[in-house]
């Protein structure tokens, strides 16, 4: 027996009735016959096991009890000895007062026992179920009767249930997983079959057992088994043949009809079915057991078909329940499959019909995601497109665009065409998808099929069209195109279009971020944050939350950025009872972004990795560029360089196929960076190059990231005063924008250029700067990525604090966070200094600390009694030994050397 499914008959020999309820074929008789034979292998030690087989001949009370007398005295001679001797006798007495001297001859039993009654579906007698029930009522301690059955039987269920002494094992239980289908298929039958083939067959059977069984006799005589495996189905004959004879040829004829008229679904519940029916509530013939009163949901209690429902539920006639109210259901995959194709043999022509009455009602129902997947399974194309332009937003949303992809594949060219709405829905989703380029050809096919629609449609295609252009030039980099488009595409939008209009105002918000004008950004997010307040629409409030922490994040306001995009997922959990549905990858990105700006990098780590996997889900290429940035600035910080590699390297193939100038140039941008932090210099002077970014240049402000990354390879090449004209002008323009968190990253690298310069003046003066901003937000690891100088002019700062300066305890807070032995752009171990032809003296030494500190001559002369003169021309001594040139490529190559 498995492991699983026998535990469970274990923990059950302790109760009084033991149910192991399921449709045909799930191994119910398997299950009672190993425990059958678990007992007897036990030395005779209890329980003892009696059996007792039924079948429809055994459905009188008298055959009935007098089988079961006996199937008890093969195992416990002297029980139900008086019951047996009145059964026989020519005028039998009820059973009731026989059942009195069966309970005491139990009760007097020294050994527990175990009555096993399989197939009981096969009895239907009513006095029998009764005089059971007092079996069950007054059962002595040592026994435990266990039933196996179609169909959950008449008796007192829901009481035992409820003192605790039933045990139920039913169809979920019984099912196979897949590794004891493995098992099975494998180790028993010697299939020998791969992992894929196996999980094939556990979603095609569900587990059932005789379905796999009906595989393995089949696969035995299989040459092609991979072939065999991916084809089955109910159309296999043994299956087919099993199917008829076991299921659909024992159901009454009323049974028979519902079955097939409503296999077509993919879930039912009795209203849906009655309209299948083309019944009206309460019409068609009355099933042969009514339902149980309370099993239907409010309002479709006294539904035909909600009876029948019921009915198959309680003969467990492959019927799947979906809820705890048992209002709705499916069919068994296999089953459904094989109702599907005797209704196409049968009945072919009512098949468009039964299809058109479930897309009628699921209309009329608000299912109409249900409706447009029937639509397009009957080729309805065009009822389908008009279902797929209604749901198209939110299919974008909960499901991604691959679903509207999917659906609008499915539809005829022409059709599409004809249609500018439709078009740039399926040009959304191409777009989200990254395949910019089809998408600009359907975006061309709406505003040309737009310009000749009726003046009702017009102004909505247009505003649709604008706003489509305006998120595409936002991610091509032409911010102001982008923003003119934006506006239009307001203009034009009706007021109850509310995700597109969303989605238009939060691309304006983010154009007019990026362009430095953060209160106009904020201004643009008014109302939406008005209309959160009256919507529970989860895309709608996580792209308001989402936009509006980002503006926070931009001013430095970290604490309050979080709450924010807390506050994205607290909608979501809201509403759909997960925090972690498709859409809000972002925010879990962002959220991330905090932790790792905070430098928590494993509570970063598992909220970027929890993002990326939200965005490959929702499938959305955007996001997913933005999070793979995050990603490897994650693992920059880690010095997983490889992996940060990995990581830009999918965004670049993403923003290839997305034709994102902006994409590209952020991959290459970031891998400079990291081409530095691991110590390839040469490879970021040939993305310099490459670039065209020059320090003469007046820097962009849409192109901050790259000057940023160009200013920090001239710190580290030792061009400090390049870096410095590079940094200053960055740091106006972003001090002017209020935008702090970019500010922040900009500030230490100044001082760091100041430093190497010896403006250690300057250099703290800019440093205090970027502290004063930074202990607002609790800033850490920008100021880290700024290297060991900055740990320098830190301590520095410490040791000479300065009076309403930055707070001591968030300098040593910085101090403390400091990877000991962190080195610039070294991925490897330093090199000795023995390396060095002429070591350096023990002064050359002193001078070359005080270098690395970012003092100037001068000061170095005040600290160690030097000319400024004698410190010059030490440092020349220096630059020779060490085979460089200036100050800042000696500290680096000394760093190297392990001499810092």
């Amino acid at each position: 027996m498995r492991p699983r499914v026998a535990s469970l008959l274990e923990a059950g020999l302790h109760r009084r009735l033991i149910l192991i309820s399921a449709p045909a074929g799930f191994g119910k008789t398997t299950l009672a016959a190993g425990q059958a034979r678990s007992a007897v292998g036990s030395a005779g030690l209890p329980p003892q096991v009696a059996w007792l087989s039924l079948d429809a001949g055994d459905n009188t009370p008298l055959r009935f009890w007098a089988y079961l007398i006996a199937a008890l005295q093969a195992v416990a001679p002297t029980v139900g000895l008086v019951a047996q001797a009145a059964l026989q006798a020519p005028q039998p007495p009820p059973i009731e007062p026989l059942l009195t001297e069966l309970i005491n001859d139990l009760a007097g039993l020294a050994h527990r026992l175990l009555l096993v009654l399989d197939d009981y579906h096969t009895i239907s007698a009513p006095a029998i179920h009764q005089a059971l029930d007092v079996l069950l009522e007054h059962a002595p301690a040592n026994f435990c009767l266990l039933i196996t059955t179609r169909e959950d039987p008449p008796l007192a269920l829901a009481r035992l249930r409820a003192r605790g002494q039933l045990a139920e094992i039913r169809a979920a239980d019984l099912r196979f997983s897949e590794a004891e289908t493995g098992d099975f298929l494998n180790t028993m039958q010697a299939l020998a079959l791969p992992g894929d083939d196996v999980a094939t067959l556990v979603a095609r059977t569900e587990g059932w057992i005789t379905g796999l069984r009906l595989a393995a006799l089949s696969l035995q005589h299989t040459d092609d088994r991979h072939a065999f495996v991916a084809a089955f189905g109910a159309s296999h004959r043994f299956l087919t043949d099993y199917l008829v004879d076991e299921v659909l040829s024992r159901q009454p004829p009323h049974r028979k009809a519902f079955l097939l008229q409503t296999a077509l679904l993919d879930r039912l519940c009795g209203p849906l079915c009655d309209a299948m029916l083309g019944l009206n509530g309460d019409d068609g013939p009355t099933p042969s057991e009514p339902g149980e009163a309370g099993r239907a949901a409010p309002g479709a209690r006294h539904s035909y078909s909600q009876r029948i429902l019921d009915e198959l539920d309680r003969a467990n006639v492959f019927l799947v329940p979906l809820d705890t109210q048992r209002y709705w259901f499916r069919y068994h995959h296999l089953f459904a499959e094989f109702l599907r194709l005797r209704l196409r043999e049968a009945e072919p022509d009512l098949v468009v019909q039964l299809y058109r009455r479930a897309i009628g009602w699921c209309v009329a129902h608000g299912l109409t995601r249900e409706a447009l997947d029937y639509a397009l399974v009957a080729q309805e194309y065009g009822q389908a497109a008009e279902l797929i332009e209604a749901l198209a937003p939110e299919l974008l949303s909960n499901e991604g665009p691959q679903a509207v992809l999917q659906s609008v594949a499915a539809l005829p060219a022409a059709l599409l065409r004809q249609r500018p709405m439709l078009c740039v829905q399926y040009a959304w989703a191409l777009t989200f998808a990254g395949r910019m380029a089809e998408a600009a050809n359907y975006l061309a096919e709406a505003e040309s099929a737009g310009g000749a629609a009726d003046a009702a449609t017009r102004p909505h295609v247009l505003g649709q069209v604008a706003a489509h252009r305006a998120y595409l030039l936002f991610f091509q980099g032409d911010f102001m195109a982008a923003l003119q488009q934006a506006q239009q595409a307001l203009l034009h939008l009706p007021t109850d279009d509310a995700v597109l209009r969303t989605r238009t105002a939060v691309i304006l918000s983010s154009v007019l971020r990026l362009a430095g004008q953060l209160e106009a950004a904020e201004q643009a997010l008014i109302p939406l944050a008005d209309a959160i307040q009256a919507t529970s629409n989860v895309y709608i409030a996580t792209l308001y939350f989402s936009s509006q922490g980002e503006i926070y994040q931009e001013r430095g306001r970290l604490h309050q950025a979080l709450d924010t995009f807390g506050q994205a997922l607290a909608f979501a959990a809201r509403y759909t009872g997960r925090s972690d549905i498709p859409f809000t990858g972002f925010a879990h990105l962002a959220i991330g972004h905090v932790q790792r700006e905070w430098n928590n990098l494993d509570a970063a780590a598992a909220s970027i990795s929890q993002g990326i996997a939200l965005c490959r889900a929702w499938q959305q290429a955007d996001v997913l560029a933005i999070g793979l940035i995050e990603l490897a600035q994650l693992y920059q910080d880690r010095g997983e360089y490889l992996l940060a590699r990995q990581s830009l390297d999918e965004l670049r193939q993403i923003a290839e196929t997305m034709a994102s100038p902006w994409g590209m140039a952020m991959a290459g941008t970031y891998q400079a960076r990291f081409d530095l932090a691991s110590g390839d210099r040469a490879a970021a002077d040939r993305w310099a190059q490459a670039s065209g970014l020059t320090a003469l240049d007046t820097p962009s402000f849409e192109q901050t990231d790259e000057y940023q990354t160009l200013a920090q390879l001239l710190v580290l090449r030792g061009d400090y005063a390049d870096a410095v004209r590079v940094l200053a002008s960055l740091a106006g323009q972003l001090r002017a924008a209020g935008r702090v968190d970019r500010l922040l990253a900009v500030l230490a690298w100044h001082a760091r250029a100041l430093a190497g310069l010896g403006r250690s003046a300057e250099a703290l003066a800019v440093l205090d700067e970027a502290l004063t901003l930074g202990a607002l937000g609790g800033y850490v690891r920008v100021f880290i990525a700024g290297g060991p100088p900055i740990a320098e002019l830190l301590a520095l700062r410490a040791a000479r604090p300065r009076a309403g300066g930055p707070s001591h305890q968030y300098i040593a807070q910085l101090l403390a966070a400091f990877p000991a032995g962190h080195e610039d752009g070294a991925a490897a171990a330093p090199e000795p200094a023995g390396a060095l032809l002429e070591p350096l003296s023990e002064r050359e030494q002193a001078i070359l600390r005080l270098m690395a500190a970012g003092l100037s001559n001068r000061a170095i002369g005040d600290e160690l009694y030097l000319s400024a003169n004698t410190v010059r021309w030490y440092a020349s001594q220096i630059f020779t030994k060490l085979g460089i040139s200036g100050r800042g490529a000696a500290v680096a190559r000394a760093r190297q050397l392990g001499m810092l």
